[in-house]
């Protein structure tokens, strides 16, 4: 998606927000690096486009808390907020990601949709490389069109060794330190 905040602003005057709109942006900042400074650039940019947010900056606990307030019905305290949120590669399969991040059942779902359910319980029957890809592929089009998570970017692990240190990085991201040994 492009970053064109006069068209932003221009689009919330046509829906009836010629000041703009305020909302709340709960972001985990617990669990990722620089997670609490790339929130704070969202809402920067946000700001610019018409959108002022009140950022709350939670740990993964008190995040998990405020997300999940409201999960299972609506209270009268209800008001929308956006979250931004980061999710690792966890095992390297998007199916977790998918049933997590997008639909009626994902645990990290703002969203509800019963096609990309449909979609998602599909890909998951998929064995074959081509076809898992193919249908995965579609759900994140779909969720990408509908704009349920707007993707922004990657942070790749870095990691320093030595030739002493016997240790090969996961693919799910994660060091475990009894993996790592010494030569």
């Amino acid at each position: 998606y492009g970053y064109d905040p006069a068209k932003a602003k221009k689009l919330l005057a046509e829906a009836g927000y010629p000041n703009g709109i305020d909302l709340d942006l709960a972001a985990e900042t617990g669990g990722y690096m620089k997670a609490k400074e790339a929130a704070e650039v969202v809402a920067g940019m946000l700001l610019k486009a018409g959108i002022r947010v009140k950022l709350d900056a939670l740990s993964s606990f008190a995040y998990r808390n405020r997300f999940l307030k409201h999960r299972a019905q609506a209270g009268p305290d209800y008001a929308p907020f956006l979250f931004f949120h980061s999710f690792g590669g966890g095992n390297g399969d998007p199916d977790v990601q998918v049933t997590t991040l997008l639909g009626c059942k994902g645990a990290w779902s703002g969203w509800c949709d019963k096609e990309i359910d449909k979609m998602a319980d599909e890909a998951a029957t998929q064995t074959g490389p081509a076809r898992r890809h193919e249908a995965f592929a579609a759900i994140a089009k779909k969720g990408s069109e509908d704009l349920v998570v707007v993707p922004l970017y990657r942070l790749n692990s870095t990691f320093g060794l030595s030739n002493r240190v016997d240790w090969d990085p996961r693919v799910d991201e994660r060091a475990m330190a009894w993996e790592i040994g010494m030569k």
